[in-house]
């Protein structure tokens, strides 16, 4: 289990030791001082990690990091976008996890649509997480962006109003916001 899973389990349950493993495992990505200001700003509201990932096709899409007996993560991690409400919560939302197929490529994309804009919503993740519908103190703005690399059609999830600055890739506009991940 890596550092990650062991921050999620921290942030579920609310505790700031890891479910797995001694108290040095935590130190290096969340301090307790800093998980419980997490916890302090939002009280109630359940957290848990959400990664930015990369599969097949260069397909990026967010998911949370917490994985059931027998799933397993698709792709790999590209990045850490940030903390997400794990439960829905006062002020919140949902942000879903949906499926369209572009070609011969499936493509996995975020909406705060529930019928994911015409497309399919994910089966067994149909929910990355809630996020706020209005700044808090203490959050970020998340953004939905769109590239077209040659031809490749790809939504992606992004801290920074200018999408990173790929070329070809546009801001679609604000989802909402989300808590930044904390390190030391």
């Amino acid at each position: 289990m890596n550092r990650v899973r062991l921050l999620v389990c921290s942030l579920v349950t609310g505790f700031a030791t890891p479910c797995f493993g001694g108290a040095s495992d935590i130190t290096d990505d969340l301090s307790a001082a800093q998980l419980q200001d997490i916890l302090n700003q939002s009280p109630g509201v359940q957290l848990v990690v959400v990664e930015r990932r990369i599969a097949l096709y260069a397909d990026y899409f967010s998911d949370n990091a917490i994985y059931g007996v027998g799933q397993s993560p698709e792709g790999a991690t590209n990045s850490i976008l940030g903390v997400f409400a794990y439960k829905p919560f006062e002020g919140g939302r949902p942000l879903y996890s949906c499926l369209a197929k572009i070609g011969k490529k499936d493509e996995r994309f975020s909406s705060l649509d529930e019928e994911c804009e015409g497309q399919k919503r994910q089966a067994s993740r149909s929910v990355i997480g809630y996020i706020a519908s209005e700044q808090r103190e203490g959050t970020i703005p998340l953004y939905r962006c769109l590239t077209d690399w040659n031809g490749r059609i790809d939504h992606f999830d992004s801290l920074d109003v200018d999408c990173e600055g790929y070329p070809g890739t546009v801001n679609e506009g604000l989802h909402g916001y989300i808590w930044p991940n904390y390190r030391p």
